[in-house]
């Protein structure tokens, strides 16, 4: 079990102090989970010493993970052990949307709901929502489920023009903008000028005021350190994706940004994701093993 932990320094005239952030994504909390592993986690975090941690999605495999109270103790084990280390800022992946056999979306939003609440907001829900903590806004984007296949792409494109031009109700002001989704895939599409032309006028707007975003989603493209080192396969690797229809599973190639990039007028930072196999079977959880898990710093320096 190895952590990777990579640091990225972003200096802005937004900013009235330093700040140091710490993104994970992907933890998929299931039955198979580990105390010892969840237990180094915390730890390699409480060395990073940061101000907000944030949770870039995916924090369960589905709503039956709430199922078995096994399980539910480890997640308790792992999010009590974050708050105590710093605020934790989290969105819903498309895992924490997914129904399961004996539970439905509504159990795990209720679970992260009443979480919130016992931790005096320690811990803190953004889905589709705006916070502003000091001079830094974070600005939380999850769309449904089905977003997430190509199919229902559109709803995405919705979802980025109602939330910027209406529900989110954004403050034009000189904070240091944060946004945080799930997939980048979306988000790609918009360095297309063609693609970006379709998104409302305050859509645009606020999208090329946003200082940095935050994803996860892309598992590092399941490639090994060691091989990503050969520089063979480039910035590249392959997902489990969803296909035309939500039955459809496919394998495909994936575009990862594993290295801090210009974004729009921003910076786009992907976390490589703490659990790499997120399939809640015992072979993907021997191949997990052997793939890093990543964490990123953040060093936010007023200019």
């Amino acid at each position: 079990m190895k952590f990777f932990i990579k640091e990225s320094k972003i200096y802005s005239l937004d900013l009235n102090k330093d700040y140091n952030l710490c993104l994970i994504s992907d933890i998929h909390n299931t039955k198979f989970s580990s105390y010892k592993v969840w237990n180094e986690l915390i730890l390699n975090i409480q060395n990073i010493n940061p101000d907000y941690i944030i949770i870039a999605g995916d924090m369960i495999y589905n709503a039956d993970d709430l199922y078995n109270i096994n399980t539910v103790k480890k997640l308790n084990f792992l999010l009590h052990g974050l708050i105590k280390i710093a605020p934790v800022i989290a969105i819903f992946g498309n895992h924490d949307l997914k129904d399961g056999l004996k539970l439905k979306y509504n159990d795990i939003y209720e679970y992260f709901k009443n979480f919130e609440k016992e931790s005096n907001n320690r811990f803190i829900l953004c889905n589709n929502n705006c916070l502003t903590f000091e001079d830094l806004t974070f600005v939380g984007i999850s769309p449904t489920y089905e977003a997430y296949y190509p199919a229902y792409e559109k709803d995405w494109i919705k979802l980025f023009n109602d939330c910027f031009t209406e529900d989110l109700k954004i403050n034009n002001d000189n904070s240091f903008k944060i946004l945080i989704t799930h997939s980048p895939l979306t988000l790609y599409k918009f360095e297309d000028i063609n693609n970006f032309s379709i998104l409302d006028n305050k859509a645009k707007v606020f999208l090329n005021n946003i200082n940095l975003f935050l994803c996860g989603h892309i598992h590092d493209g399941l490639i090994p350190k060691w091989l990503q080192k050969l520089n063979i396969i480039g910035d590249f690797g392959i997902m489990f994706s969803e296909g035309n229809k939500i039955k459809d599973v496919i394998v495909k190639k994936v575009k990862c940004t594993r290295e801090m990039k210009d974004f729009l007028n921003g910076k786009l930072i992907v976390s490589g994701g703490i659990i790499k196999c997120g399939q809640p079977n015992p072979i993907f959880g021997t191949i997990d093993k052997v793939l890093a898990k990543d964490i990123n710093v953040i060093k936010l320096i007023k200019k």
